[in-house]
């Protein structure tokens, strides 16, 4: 009598979608296990040697018998064989799902999150699933698979290089997947020159953009031009246009609802932003994008400068029509959507104007005295400073990741090292160090971006369009006419920008440049190197969203409980060490995190943190004798910064939802304490 064959699969991708439509799984746990205590016998009599059943797969000599019939299918990475009885199609789908969805498939999900936000190379993800297989876990055997990796990238030639378009809906469709999406969104938009290589001339122009409504995702990017000069402006805008067109009047449709769409604004530093407008470089005497003013030439220094601030503004019927030829070089593709030209491209943009711009600038005329002797720091002052920035790195909150290096190494701080020294150390160890009138222009600097960078004190923003004015004013009177470049008569223009569209925080590209270093990072040779952006990208969007694996969803949480303690006060339940409020910021018993303010202004020293009547407070010492750090240009306390002999009264109890205002850096110098407010802190 002629043997049945029976049908193998191995366990590749191919399989899972075969074994959904051809198999059934046991509901019963007692017929799996009588099952399990029976396998090895099945194995011996239908298969004697592992070897044959490698042989017969592939030689292709097995062929499909009936389905009803028993199906028996090989893992290829332990060598064990399952045999699976009576097909049955109704209820396939149902237990096929739940048996490796839950497991197998979640596994390779949180294998894909962990191997793209980590970068992992495609060679290290192969060697790592070889292992995975081998102790019986059901994965592809290719990273390419495990990534969903495309196989044709739609490159096309522009200009002197070549373009990548993925668009914006695809991009909304992949975070539909992972997140939940408003019904109506708004736009941000980033277009900036990235270097890839250090040897080479090319260079990436990426369209980035994110949605203003949701904070915890990547910017997305909608298309990446690769080539050795910038791309020509109208094809390298025009599918972006076309998609654009059609989702600001339809609205995206994904499952039967439609989100409506909106253009906020455009975020790019000065030379992308006359790039995408079509306008002459800011540099040049018509180049200011927001009004008429016009720069004088310095011959000494060789450079523009612009000096006048109250002049007329420009419009954005002016622009379309083209009224000022000097401000123009070609027409902006950007004219057909529908956005104001003038005022949804902004310019109060925090990194590039406050952070890499003005401060730089500052800090480097100070040190290497380009402006005059006057603010010159000498040798020895440039020592001490360094000396405090290194000692102040201990005192910084942990949610200043990036600790501030000595002036030797001034030309390598990034933006974010800048601003800790604007907003935080630079007004306490400046005093010691500039002069009375060189220090008070530096304190209306940052009471200006302080003002206009946080909700809480923003209602002081005719305060701050006041003090930017007066700063480019006294700005000419101590360093010179000449040194007045674009970004410090583009001070004039920021409180436009804020009164429009939200504070600073919100209008920062801090976060497209931060995507911008992660795509350079992505590439692993210079072959094909817009086909490897391309690939890796298209993987990133597919997990945009996602929530972190463990993430808590409360508002507050105590952790780090000591056990076994007993807290002073007996109406108190468990003691923490700690509070972490939303993942924003972290109130602890460490010296750098254990100050905040509280919203009757009192500044507390925490101690411990516990539990009263199931509500969450603090336990702590208030602080004694609260003074302004200073009085000029307005008080210090109006922007909740005080400074102390650090005195502390009799510890209280503090509701740690209501009564929390803000945490504090608190710096000791010379034999005092200074509390500046964490801005994005505030609640």
């Amino acid at each position: 009598m002629k043997r049945s064959r029976k049908i193998y699969y191995r366990l590749t991708t191919n399989y899972y979608r075969k074994v959904k439509k051809k198999i059934e799984i046991y509901d019963s746990a007692t017929n799996n296990i009588e099952y399990l205590k029976n396998r090895n016998t099945i194995f011996e009599k239908e298969n004697p040697t592992s070897s044959s059943l490698e042989n017969d797969i592939n030689s292709n000599t097995c062929v499909n018998s009936e389905i009803n019939k028993n199906i028996l299918y090989k893992n290829s990475a332990d060598d064990n064989v399952f045999l699976i009885n009576n097909y049955s199609s109704e209820e396939s789908d149902k237990e096929i799902q739940n048996s490796f969805d839950d497991s197998n498939l979640c596994l390779s999900e949180d294998l894909r999150k962990w191997a793209i936000e980590n970068n992992i190379a495609h060679s290290s993800i192969n060697k790592l699933l070889v292992i995975l297989n081998r102790h019986k876990e059901r994965l592809p055997f290719d990273s390419r698979t495990l990534l969903c990796t495309p196989n044709i990238i739609n490159v096309v030639p522009m200009g002197e290089g070549c373009y990548w378009y993925y668009g914006i809906i695809n991009n909304l469709k992949n975070l539909c997947k992972n997140k939940r999406i408003p019904d109506f969104i708004s736009l941000i938009f980033n277009v900036d020159g990235l270097p890839p290589f250090r040897s080479s001339n090319i260079e990436f122009w990426p369209i980035l953009f994110k949605i203003s409504e949701i904070e915890d995702i990547d910017p997305m990017v909608a298309a990446v031009y690769c080539g050795k000069k910038k791309p020509p402006l109208e094809p390298y805008f025009k599918c972006l246009i076309d998609e654009l067109k059609i989702l600001l009047k339809d609205g995206f449709k994904n499952n039967n609802t439609t989100t409506q769409i909106k253009i906020k604004f455009f975020v790019c530093d000065t030379p992308a932003r006359s790039f995408i407008k079509g306008t002459v470089n800011f540099n040049s005497a018509f180049g200011c994008i927001k009004c008429s003013t016009v720069g004088k030439y310095d011959r000494n220094g060789r450079h523009m400068s612009f000096p006048r601030i109250n002049c007329a503004l420009r419009t954005d019927s002016n622009f379309r029509l083209m009224t000022d030829i000097d401000h123009h070089k070609e027409i902006s593709p950007l004219t057909n959507l529908p956005i104001d030209m003038v005022e949804d491209i902004i310019v109060a943009d925090s990194l590039h104007l406050f952070d890499l711009g003005i401060m730089r600038k500052c800090l480097y005329g100070w040190v290497n005295g380009n402006y005059n002797f006057r603010t010159k720091f000498s040798g020895k002052d440039i020592e001490e400073i360094s000396n405090l920035l290194e000692k102040f790195n201990f005192y910084k909150p942990k949610e200043i990741c990036r600790a501030i290096r000595r002036l030797n190494c001034l030309k390598m701080w990034k933006g974010t090292e800048f601003r800790t020294f604007l907003l935080y150390i630079g007004p306490v160890i400046l005093k010691q160090f500039l002069s009375p009138e060189v220090y008070q222009h530096f304190l209306i600097f940052v009471c200006a971006v302080r003002i206009v960078s946080s909700k809480e004190h923003i209602k002081f923003k005719k305060v701050a369009q006041k003090l930017f004015a007066d700063y480019i004013e006294t700005f000419i009177h101590i360093y010179g006419e000449d040194s007045i470049s674009m970004n410090v008569h583009n001070l004039c223009h920021v409180v436009a920008d804020v009164n429009k569209f939200g504070t600073i925080p919100s209008l920062s590209s801090y976060d497209f440049e931060n995507f911008l270093g992660r795509i350079k990072n992505l590439l692993r040779s210079g072959n094909k190197p817009l086909e490897q952006i391309a690939k890796r990208l298209i993987e990133i969007s597919r997990i945009n969203g996602k929530e972190k694996i463990h993430q808590d969803n409360y508002e507050i949480v105590p952790e780090k409980e000591i056990k076994n303690t007993q807290h002073p006060l007996l109406q108190c339940c468990k003691v923490f060490n700690r509070i972490n409020y939303k993942n924003k910021f972290i109130l602890s018993n460490e010296f750098k995190d254990k100050w905040f303010l509280t919203k009757s202004n009192k500044i507390i020293c925490m101690i411990n943190a516990t539990f009263v009547n199931n509500e969450i407070h603090i336990y702590g010492c208030p602080i004694k004798n609260l003074h302004d750090f200073f009085l000029l240009p307005i008080k210090s306390s109006y922007l909740d910064i005080f400074i102390s002999m650090g005195q502390q009264e009799a510890p209280q109890l503090f509701n740690a939802e209501n009564d929390v205002k803000s945490k504090l850096f608190c710096l000791e110098y010379q034999n005092q304490f200074i509390y500046l407010p964490l801005l994005h802190s505030y609640k």
